[in-house]
C-alpha cells in the first residue's frame, strides 16, 4: 500500500448480526472480511483517506464510528454520491475534473 494515497471501502448489508444479549435484533451488516480489511485501510493511510461508501442500513462498525462514511440509499446507485465522493478527493488533494462524473 506503499503507493496507495486515498481508500474506498464498500459496505453492503451482506450479512445479519447482533450482540449476544440481543440476538433478536439482527441488524444488516458488512462481511467481517471486509470491516477487518477497512480497519486496516484506516490503519495504514489515516481515516482521513479513507471513505466508506455504505448501502443502505449497513451497520457501521463501533470501532470506526466517526470515520468518513457517505451512504448510499437502498435501490440507489453510486450517481447518489458522486459529488461528494468528488469533494472528498478535492479535499485530500486529488484534482479531478468534473465533467467526468457526467459519465456515470
Amino acid at each position: 500500500m506503499s503507493d496507495v494515497g486515498f481508500a474506498f471501502v464498500l459496505l453492503t448489508p451482506d450479512d445479519l448480526g447482533a450482540v449476544a444479549t440481543a440476538a433478536n435484533q439482527l441488524q444488516s451488516r458488512a462481511r467481517q472480511n471486509v470491516v477487518f480489511e477497512h480497519g486496516l485501510v484506516v490503519a495504514a493511510l489515516s481515516p482521513e483517506r479513507v471513505c466508506a461508501i455504505r448501502r443502505g442500513e449497513a451497520e457501521i462498525p463501533s470501532d470506526l464510528l466517526g470515520v468518513l462514511y457517505k451512504t448510499i440509499a437502498p435501490g440507489g446507485s453510486i450517481r447518489s454520491i458522486a459529488i461528494d465522493i468528488a469533494n472528498e478527493l478535492r479535499a485530500a488533494g486529488y484534482i479531478l475534473d468534473a465533467n467526468k462524473l457526467l459519465i456515470l
